[in-house]
């Protein structure tokens, strides 16, 4: 049993780095400014959801919902997990704020939380009726959060 639940944490860890590095390629230096970067966020989940869906859908949420109360070293990763890929997403928003490209009025924590919730909540939603339209939901919500109250002058 101890190995069974140490080899489920290694496959779920190894999962959660694969799927942080294709996320990190969003946010790459292929893309110039700060808003491609957002623009390539949302990108990702348009291009990948076939893959994501394929594979059980969303690694973190998964392990995070196995963890939730059964494994408190897995709860610990996968927060961290998310910590970092909030701190990315605000990394960028922040650095778009300091060069004028972003709104500097807004709380780039809070709009990195909340397009991690918007794409999570998509992807349970889509995953759960088989139905891509939740998560296309969620990702034009994302747009026009980086439209209308990002970019310093929303379009």
């Amino acid at each position: 049993m101890k190995t069974e639940t140490n080899s489920q944490l290694l496959f779920i860890n190894l999962t959660l780095v694969s799927s942080g590095k294709n996320l990190l390629r969003s946010f790459g230096d292929e893309f110039p400014t700060l808003l491609d970067k957002l623009y390539a966020f949302v990108a990702f989940y348009r291009k990948n959801w076939h893959f994501v869906f394929a594979n059980g859908g969303c690694p973190i949420m998964n392990a995070a919902t196995e963890s939730d109360d059964t494994f408190p070293d897995l709860k610990k990763q996968v927060a961290i997990s998310f910590e970092n890929w909030k701190k990315t997403v605000s990394k960028i928003i922040l650095k778009g704020q300091e060069n004028g490209e972003f709104n500097a009025e807004i709380n780039a924590d809070e709009f990195s939380s909340l397009f991690i919730m918007l794409i999570e909540g998509g992807i349970l939603l889509s995953k759960t009726t088989d139905d891509e339209k939740y998560l296309n939901l969620a990702l034009d919500r994302v747009i026009s959060i980086i439209d209308k109250e990002i970019k310093k002058n929303p379009s």
